[in-house]
């Protein structure tokens, strides 16, 4: 059972050392899936690259969540049919370690492993925050890299009650247009320096920054 009304942020499993990096952004179209499916691609390869060179034991395992609840597109990107959701893992009791590999979905071009959201968004409001809180950290223990892929409304509280707290390093990636700059200028503001959040505003170190779809001059 999961109730958001006491939703306090569960521990990982004892000795899970999994990163996670959330990719964000205030506008559509700005790149955000893009660069969340590229960055776990170079990663997986870029990793197997060097393990197959000695430089590392292992090539790192990588999964990627997409917690875009209401518009979930990685399915249609990476073209799974008809693949498993996160709806099934709810559906089979929760994130243990057995249900989510009978859910994840894996590609043998990019080397990654995906959780995708509901197909339907109607389905996203049967799924409470505390479920997404207990699945990410479970996949801690799983998986070396976790990228969770946001919506666009960085003020989902989502994003701010278990994404953000939860992640080593955030991305908020912007294009070139006006409306996307201006968008991240806002983000900055509401969740870095905000006066509303206090102690649980997100310090500088823990955010970088992606200007997609630049040209050099």
């Amino acid at each position: 059972d999961y109730n958001d009304d006491e939703f306090v942020l569960p521990d990982a499993p004892e000795g899970a050392k999994g990163q996670v990096f959330t990719i964000t952004s205030s506008k559509g179209g700005s790149g955000k899936s893009t660069v969340a499916i590229t960055l776990g691609a170079y990663i997986a390869l870029a990793s197997k690259e060097a393990s197959r060179q000695g430089l590392s034991s292992r090539p790192l395992k990588v999964c990627l969540v997409d917690l875009d609840t209401r518009d979930g597109q990685h399915w249609i990107l990476m073209g799974a049919r008809r693949p498993a959701t996160v709806i099934d893992i709810l559906g089979n009791g929760g994130p243990t370690e057995e249900n989510i590999k009978d859910a994840v979905w894996s590609s043998d071009k990019t080397l990654c492993d995906y959780l995708f959201a509901p197909k339907r968004p109607r389905s996203a409001k049967e799924i409470p925050h505390s479920f997404y809180a207990e699945l990410i950290q479970q996949l801690r223990s799983m998986y070396d890299i976790i990228i969770l892929d946001t919506s666009v409304n960085y003020l989902d509280t989502l994003q701010e009650s278990v994404a953000y707290p939860l992640s080593d390093k955030i991305i908020f990636v912007s294009d070139m247009g006006r409306s996307s700059i201006l968008g991240c200028t806002r983000w900055i503001q509401e969740e870095m320096h905000s006066e509303e959040l206090g102690e649980n505003a997100i310090p500088k170190d823990k955010v970088g920054v992606v200007i997609n779809k630049a040209l050099p001059s």
